[in-house]
């Protein structure tokens, strides 16, 4: 930190905070005489009746306060970040690292390769454990910092190393055994490369998995990710149908024999694998609760019984441009059937290629805002003008409204000259405005 204390962000209206006078823009310096390192250590600070605060006002003053509480209230201190001291970094060298395949002239913070047992914890993002130190595996046990989620991609300790780039990575057999016994549970991932950890290497990892136990609650299998930028890089093979068949059938009979030897399936496949063999999409009770949807596995299942079950009497008199990406056409375009021909006809799939990161990258929620306006200002050529309103998921925009190319609502709604309504991605949103009775607020951009 380049200032001593922790910037307030914000002050909780009506809140124990507020009732002591702190303020956004004072910094907090010393919570029970500790400083704490992050959002967990401020937590375990504050539990308790009394919470001494130590912190700089505006003008630079140090005060104190003495708060008396109960044992679990919150104090009402808002935050920027839920990391004080820093993101802990990813010191890999994966040959398939994302963040390594990003063009130039993104977002800054883009490029920053975390690899933090805090946010696996708060966020679930994935780690790799091939940075912890002996003080973090003693945090992570004695704090019960669980479940974390956690990158395996294989149990073979040398290709583990070559495909990681780090000597370190080839004990996570003992890493993962260690955090078991300390009563951490997690949840894994296999990034597979065709011909690589795949096949054999698949079959060895799952036997691990199936050693693990309850430790293990889930594993996640999504292939690799690739851009149109890896000069320099390794070559890396895209999956072929008849490929990613096989995994599914390895996947499928290693779910058979985990349900009947724990009563889970525990391993999935990400959506994409299905999408690439043309394999039908496997019913909600294969997926058991949906512990991997950030990873994208389940999410298509979701979608589609969540719109089904709050589609109510389908009707609207408006017109329609839905936009996504090449991924979500495949989930989207069963529902578009779906509906009585009169609405179809107020109503367009607008697929957006990815422009940006190249026709490999086909999930919706790696578009740009300019991919977005290049795909809609053809649209327009082709007579869509106006009187059409734009759909877009929220997938598109972070936690601030921002594209990947930090275009807002209202940057896209400016330079296209469309309405635009941006749904959520669960096809909740999506169904309601689709059905004639609805009631659903929808954040809107409207530019005349």
């Amino acid at each position: 930190m380049a200032e001593a204390g922790i910037p307030i962000h914000d002050i909780e209206p009506g809140s124990i905070a507020a009732g002591v006078g702190l303020k956004p823009g004072y910094r907090l310096l010393e919570v029970n005489h500790i400083q704490p390192e992050d959002i967990l250590e401020y937590k375990e600070a504050i539990l308790g009746e009394k919470v001494v605060l130590k912190y700089q006002d505006e003008a630079g003053r140090i005060k104190e306060v003495t708060i008396q509480k109960d044992p679990y209230s919150e104090l009402g201190i808002i935050f920027e970040s839920s990391l004080f001291s820093g993101i802990k970094r990813c010191r890999n060298n994966c040959t398939f690292c994302f963040v390594r395949q990003l063009p130039k002239g993104m977002r800054r913070t883009l490029y920053v390769k975390d690899d933090d047992f805090r946010l696996s914890f708060l966020e679930g993002s994935f780690i790799t454990l091939t940075n912890l130190t002996e003080a973090d595996y003693d945090r992570i046990i004695q704090s019960r910092l669980s479940p974390l989620y956690i990158s395996v991609h294989t149990f073979n300790p040398e290709l583990r190393q070559k495909l990681m780039g780090n000597p370190r990575a080839g004990k996570i057999k003992e890493q993962l055994s260690r955090l078991a016994a300390g009563g951490i549970q997690f949840h894994l991932q296999l990034v597979l490369i065709p011909g690589v950890n795949d096949g054999p290497e698949l079959e060895r990892s799952l036997e691990e998995v199936e050693k693990l136990g309850e430790a293990c609650l889930s594993l996640g299998v999504v292939p690799v990710g690739l851009t149109a930028h890896r000069k320099s890089l390794p070559e890396v093979r895209l999956y072929t149908p008849e490929a990613a068949g096989e995994v599914l059938d390895t996947v499928h009979r290693w779910q058979a024999r985990l349900f009947r030897n724990r009563g889970e399936r525990v391993v999935h496949a990400a959506d994409e694998f299905y999408w690439i063999a043309n394999h039908p999409i496997p019913p909600e009770e294969v997926y058991e609760g949906y512990p991997q949807l950030e990873n994208g596995i389940g999410l298509t299942r979701l979608f589609w019984n969540t719109f089904e079950a709050k589609l109510t009497n389908p009707g609207f008199s408006e017109k329609f441009l839905l936009v996504t990406g090449v991924s979500g056409a495949k989930v989207l375009q069963p529902l578009v059937l779906s509906l009585p021909r009169r609405l179809q006809n107020r109503l367009r799939l607008v697929t957006a290629e990815n422009s940006v990161f190249g026709p490999t990258v086909t999930v919706t929620g790696l578009l740009t805002g300019a991919d977005v306006a290049k795909t809609l200002e053809t649209w327009r050529r082709l007579g869509y003008d106006n009187d059409w309103t734009v759909l877009v998921p929220n997938v598109i925009f972070n936690n601030q409204g921002l594209t990947l190319d930090d275009w807002t609502l209202d940057d896209l709604s400016q330079r296209t000259g469309y309405r635009f309504i941006v749904l959520d991605s669960t096809g909740a949103d999506l169904a309601k405005l689709w059905s004639q009775k609805r009631r659903v607020r929808f954040k809107r951009c409207i530019h005349e």
